[in-house]
């Protein structure tokens, strides 16, 4: 088996029970992030406007929870939903801003697409929310966008765009989509997290089929700010002045 060209150290878009057709706990999580090498996870259950989400107290609640568990730093997150093409968010800034990291998604459940235009407006809206970190599975067929100009917008605002692995099963069709975006990503440097979107302990840090892709376009290992849980650190470092590796 040929070696691998890169390596996370961080899975950065991970649920729980909170997110009820997710099934593992946090320490589940944790344990079996440690077990396969990883140092970093973020937990980043839906937000409260999906059926199944999490109640908003969760994420502000999530204070509450040690810094470390089963010796794995342990990042409080969300995966908010973009509800309108003014890129609302599906949890108040009064909570956003204690969390460590911010995913902002399309679902069909609270984002009904008008088309290229109206999606594209949204996500540009979505990342002039100043907690807003990582767009999430952009590569939904069902929420087309111009490719060019929010991947540019991503670099420009020191953002990132999700590499999701989960994609492969979840949202077929999307192949296409998923090269362009990842060639944009090339062409304006912005970086990307490569992330499994775990649902269940067993696929956290499931990243293979991401990371084959990304080898096979030859991708610059410098724009994956997650091959290394240091570069996640320190980006909230310095969006917040949080140190989440020494709480």
């Amino acid at each position: 088996m040929m070696a691998r060209k890169y390596f996370i150290e961080a899975d950065t878009h991970c649920h729980t029970v909170a997110s009820t057709h997710a099934y593992g706990t946090i320490g589940e999580n944790a344990f079996a992030a440690r077990e396969k090498g990883l140092s970093m996870i973020a937990m980043t259950d839906h937000g409260p406007a999906l059926p199944d989400g999490a109640h908003r107290w969760h994420f502000f609640n999530s204070r509450v929870l040690p810094g470390r568990i089963h010796g794995v730093t342990v990042l409080r997150g969300i995966e908010a939903n973009i509800m309108d093409a003014e890129g609302t968010l599906d949890l108040e800034e009064i909570y956003l801003k204690d969390l460590d990291w911010v995913i902002a998604s399309f679902h069909k459940q609270t984002f009904v697409s008008a088309g290229t235009d109206e999606n594209t407006q949204a996500l540009l809206s979505a990342l002039d929310n100043r907690f807003v970190d990582v767009l999430g599975h952009p590569d939904a067929p069902a929420f087309p966008f111009d490719i060019d100009t929010v991947v540019k917008a991503c670099a420009l605002k020191g953002k990132f765009i999700e590499i999701n692995n989960s994609s492969f099963v979840v949202r077929k069709g999307g192949d296409a989509m998923r090269d362009g975006i990842i060639e944009a990503c090339r062409k304006y440097e912005t970086r990307v997290v490569v992330n499994s979107d775990a649902h269940c302990p067993w696929d956290t840090g499931n990243v293979d089929r991401s990371l084959e892709l990304l080898e096979k376009l030859d991708f610059p290992a410098e724009l994956i700010l997650n091959v290394k849980a240091d570069n996640v650190a320190e980006y909230i470092k310095q969006k917040s002045g949080r140190d989440v590796l020494g709480r």
